[in-house]
Parts: structure tokens; sequence; C-alpha cells
């Protein structure tokens, strides 16, 4: 019996938390695009993945969650297309929020951290 790529793509992801999210956005895209059967990922194009971001920006989701859905579709793409399952990745051009990060920054002082004395 053959097993579906989509499911050795689960088996090779490491992190079980990483899996598990994984696996919900690709059921929640799959719900989505009313996809039942998992050749029907062939028929994901681009336009389809800009209307679901589209969708979860109008949830409200927060652009750290958004981001890591839009993340699990191109890796599930990726391995699709190494195990020649699907001819093309529909997550070219799609792009992400940006990432909240504070890397590099400098956080504002306000007044209150302002006034101390230095002694001199």
């Amino acid at each position: 019996m053959a097993v579906p790529p989509e499911l050795e793509w689960y088996a090779n992801i490491w992190s079980e938390k990483t899996c598990r999210a994984y696996r919900n956005d690709v059921k929640e895209l799959s719900r989505f695009l009313g996809i039942t059967e998992p050749e029907e990922m062939r028929i994901v194009t681009r336009a389809h993945l800009l209307v679901w971001r589209t969708d979860l920006e109008q949830r409200n989701l927060a652009a750290a969650t958004i981001r890591r859905k839009l993340a699990s579709i191109p890796s599930l793409f990726d391995y699709l297309c190494e195990q020649n399952a699907v001819l093309h990745k529909p997550v070219l051009g799609v792009k992400r929020p940006a990432a909240n990060n504070n890397e590099g920054t400098i956080p504002a002082l306000g007044d209150s951290h302002l006034s101390f004395h230095t002694g001199f």
C-alpha cells in the first residue's frame, strides 16, 4: 500500500508541536478550499493562497499566527514537488506578514525612566 506523500511529510517533521500546528494549518486550508482528498492539492494555485491569506487577515488573527500558517504550506509543497506529487509550487509570491521581533531595536524610555539622579 502506498503512503500518501503528505503523510510522509508529517512523519519527517521532528518537532511534535510543529507537526501538530502544520497538520492543523493544512486541514484548515483544505477545509477553506473544499479539498477532501490529498490528491486535490494539485489544484491549489497562488490565487487560492492569496484568498486564504485575506481570510486569515479578516479574521483578525495575529500576524505571527498568519505567518506560521502561511509558512506551513511552502514546506508541504516543497516536499510534494520533491516526490513528484505536484508539478508546481503555488506558494511562490505569497507574502507573509512581517515578523514582529524586537531584534536590533532599543525600547523607548518614558519620562519616568529618565528621572534619575546621576550624583554629579
